[in-house]
């Protein structure tokens, strides 16, 4: 058995900034609701006529493209500012035995937590005179697992030459039925966080929901318990209906501290057995298969948008989504 921290600190991660935006003072010199109409309000251009081929060529244009600080283009972006920096924290630890008979068995089991600060909140939080010294948000990275857990059990199956059963079997017999290997890994490990609303919830209390809140709802619906595929996985009625107004700066996070998608439950097979050609060369045949018992992971958020009609819903993770659909392959290959 082994135990064991490992952890990742790193520093000056490469990260892009917009530095085309309407700075904070002229934003917030406005009343909210005054703000889109006055922003997109077509005035004079001064650079009419010395842009050819531009979209900020024409004798008129809204006013919030003279209020950046380059204005002769739509969009400056400066990257590789190396500020950024993330930090992975993990209790590992892993349990190995070996019995008779050719079987193995292995347990893995971590404990972790993965943060990162990559990205800017606001374009507005850019520091035009000090790029360096721009805040950035902190939070729960895309991948960020607390708890994974992964059994692993490999058995050479009793079956074949010098083998509990069959050991006498004729030479093709053998090599058809005879000495064949069998692995198989369960992996699990809690969802990955999901992207908050593109709005602040009005209420100060989480939007988790434990799976007898989902099953409450579910049964005020006229169901029996949660649908993945039709209830609402988080608690949506905590926010507007509408999205954060426009020109406004966001002062809520981009990631659920607290929500996340389903635990994965995967189990992957394999059956193979080797030809010894030569002393160093073998070769193998297997048959692989990915999700064996094709377990669905409702992996997706539906949308984070609180105006789409499928926000706060779950989606089954596609094969168009690189996820966990069953797949089968059969492979051979020389080992040497």
């Amino acid at each position: 058995m082994d135990a064991a921290y490992s952890g990742n600190i790193t520093r000056r991660l490469p990260v892009s900034m917009g530095l085309n935006f309407i700075p904070t003072s002229i934003l917030n010199s406005l009343p909210v609701a005054d703000r889109p109409a006055y922003f997109t309000e077509l005035v004079p251009n001064p650079m009419a006529g010395l842009l050819p081929d531009s979209s900020i060529n024409d004798p008129l244009i809204p006013r919030q493209q003279l209020l950046v600080k380059y204005p002769q283009y739509n969009s400056v972006t400066i990257t590789d500012v190396p500020n950024g920096r993330s930090r992975y924290d993990s209790f590992q630890s892993k349990l190995v035995r070996r019995f008779a008979q050719g079987l193995a068995v292995q347990a893995s089991y971590t404990v972790s937590k993965f943060l990162e600060q990559v990205t800017t909140l606001n374009a507005q939080d850019v520091i035009l005179t000090d790029l360096r010294a721009t805040p950035l948000e902190k939070r729960l990275a895309a991948y960020d697992t607390p708890q994974s857990f992964s059994g692993i059990v490999s058995y050479e199956l009793p079956v074949g030459k010098g083998k509990r059963f069959g050991s006498s079997m004729n030479r093709v017999l053998n090599g058809i039925v005879g000495n064949w290997n069998l692995n198989v890994d369960y992996t699990t490990h809690s969802g990955f966080p999901f992207l908050f609303p593109n709005a602040a919830p009005t209420v100060a209390k989480t939007a988790n929901l434990q799976d007898s809140g989902r099953d409450a709802l579910a049964r005020a619906q006229g169901r029996t318990q949660f649908d993945p595929g039709y209830d609402v996985y988080f608690n949506t009625a905590i926010f507007p209906k509408e999205a954060q107004a426009p020109y406004t700066l966001r002062t809520f996070p981009t990631v659920f501290p607290d929500v996340r998608s389903k635990i994965l439950n995967v189990v992957d097979a394999s059956i193979y057995k080797e030809f010894v050609l030569k002393e160093k060369l073998k070769w193998q045949i297997r048959a692989d298969f990915h999700n064996a018992f094709n377990h669905p992971w409702f992996g997706t958020q539906g949308s984070n948008d609180v105006t789409d009609p499928n926000f706060g819903q779950l989606f089954v993770y596609s094969i168009d989504a690189n996820s966990e659909p069953r797949i089968i392959v059969l492979a051979m290959k020389i080992v040497f």
